[in-house]
């Protein structure tokens, strides 16, 4: 099972190297690597797979890694839809908002999910519940929340006033994969309508059925989205 050959150069004979034998591999991709006592081959891995040691011996591995899946860029839009969902690939996902700004004043981001990939989201009385809570740059801190509500809340009392930006930050959702009830969590900052101060705003919601989630939309509680990009990763 193993071969070793030396070179002959002008009459001196030179080290003994050992040459790789191996069985041949079935796949294309298969590696060939050094064992405890003898050349040994190491079947190829999946797409997105990471090699690492695994006591001392090489393995594949699954790396946790953050996928740009879409991009969406509002333009006096009604809504901000992402279908672009892989619950087979990953196990969540993250929205990040750049200067997400409402046409009408003072009015709130909110957000719907929808488990038949968009063809229709889930707008019931009583189908989301949330909790948000906003640290203002002033003297304004507020709560913002519902036990039962048409859509999660993400931020209240967005301004669009000159020099009040919109809403950035990121979102995450959790459990969209599985037939569970499906969470997100906000890290957001928004200029407040009521005095143009910079508020942070930290919440919670969540689906109140136990469904997978194929897509979710973006949207204000009035008109539309006037400007702002969103950006959508997947998470394995």
């Amino acid at each position: 099972n193993r071969v070793f050959r030396r070179r002959l150069t002008a009459t001196v004979w030179g080290a003994w190297r050992e040459a790789i034998n191996v069985n041949q591999a079935t796949a294309e991709g298969d590696i060939p690597y050094r064992g405890a006592a003898d050349w040994a081959r190491l079947a190829k891995g999946s797409d997105g797979q990471i090699l690492k040691l695994v006591a001392g011996i090489p393995a594949w591995a699954t790396e946790s890694s953050r996928v740009l899946l879409a991009t969406k860029a509002a333009s006096a839009s009604a809504t901000l839809d992402f279908t672009e969902f892989n619950n087979a690939t990953y196990t969540m996902y993250e929205f990040e908002l750049f200067y997400v700004l409402p046409v009408t004043d003072n009015t709130n981001l909110l957000m719907r999910t929808s488990t038949d990939a968009g063809a229709t989201y889930d707008a019931g009385a009583s189908d989301y519940m949330f909790s948000v809570t906003t640290k203002g740059a002033g003297t304004e801190d507020d709560s913002y929340d519902s036990a039962g509500a048409t859509a999660i809340g993400l931020a209240e009392g967005v301004g669009n006033a000159a020099g009040e930006k919109g809403v950035c930050g990121r979102i995450i959702l959790f459990g969209a994969p599985s037939a569970t009830r499906a969470v997100v969590r906000t890290e957001l900052s928004s200029f407040r309508a009521l005095d143009g101060f910079l508020d942070l705003i930290q919440g919670a919601g969540t689906r109140l059925a136990d469904q997978d989630t194929t897509a979710v939309r973006f949207l204000m509680s009035s008109g539309n989205i006037t400007s702002g990009t969103i950006r959508m990763y997947g998470v394995i």
